[in-house]
This record gives structure tokens, C-alpha cells and sequence, in this order.
């Protein structure tokens, strides 16, 4: 029998803000999000999704996937958001239930370090670094 190693993904997005009030208001300081990537959702999901808490809870049963499958399509994620299950903020522990991180339309891809990294700046003129981290079950 062969032997299955389990690996939990985690993907950290620092995440800078393009409006320059939200900006002024941290000094230009972003946030930083950690939590399970979901996927991606395009304009219809999202309304779906705000109007749905049933949809919301839903995602928390998806499946993680790696940070690779949204940058092998970095052509193609123009009008899509990135979905996040988030377990911290700020380095703080999220405290409550099923809480998600829906960033905002992506734009464009202006960095991509093979499947470990990727900068994506948002249609608002946001701009994400997101990075993934690998470990094996029993290291977690």
C-alpha cells in the first residue's frame, strides 16, 4: 500500500488599497489576509454570493486549491476575484464563523514567480502579493 502524504496550503495576501482615502486613513500601510484559497468568482457568483448566506457557507465545503492553477491563467483573470477562507488577519486569529476574503476585480498579473508567488493589481488600482505555503499534515 502506498503511503499518502496530506499537505495543507496556506496562502497569505498582503493586500495594499487603491483608494487613497483607505490608504491615507494606515499611513499607505496594507493588510495582510491568511487563510484557505478557494478559487476564483466571477461577477455573477460574487452578486450570488452577497445575496445568498447559504452560497457564503457553501465555499467553506470547496476544496483548497493551489496558488499555481490562478497563475498557470494569469491571461485569462481579468474581471474575476480571488476567494479566501480566512483564518487570520493581520497575523491576529479570525475569531467567528466562515469568514471570506473576496478581493476585488483582478486587472492584471505584473509579477509571477512560478507557483509560489504572484503580484495582481485590482480594477480599483488595489495591488495583491499573494504567496503559498506548503506543509505536510503532520507538520501543521
Amino acid at each position: 500500500m502506498t503511503e499518502t502524504k496530506l499537505r495543507k496550503r496556506t496562502v497569505n495576501i498582503d493586500f495594499f488599497d487603491g483608494d487613497p482615502e483607505s490608504r491615507a486613513s494606515r499611513g499607505g500601510n496594507g493588510k495582510t489576509y491568511s487563510g484557505r484559497l478557494i478559487g476564483l468568482i466571477n461577477d455573477k457568483e460574487f452578486a450570488s454570493m452577497i445575496a445568498n448566506k447559504e452560497v457564503r457557507k457553501k465555499c467553506f465545503t470547496s476544496a483548497t486549491i493551489p496558488l499555481s492553477d490562478i497563475v498557470d491563467n494569469y491571461e485569462s483573470l481579468d474581471g474575476f476575484r480571488i476567494v479566501v477562507a480566512l483564518k487570520e488577519m493581520d497575523d491576529k486569529p479570525v475569531i467567528g464563523k466562515n469568514k471570506l476574503f473576496i478581493t476585488e476585480r483582478l486587472s492584471l498579473v505584473s509579477y509571477l514567480n512560478t507557483d509560489k508567488s504572484a503580484g495582481i493589481t485590482g480594477e480599483n488600482g488595489a495591488y495583491m502579493m499573494i504567496s503559498e505555503e506548503v506543509k505536510d499534515k503532520d507538520e501543521a
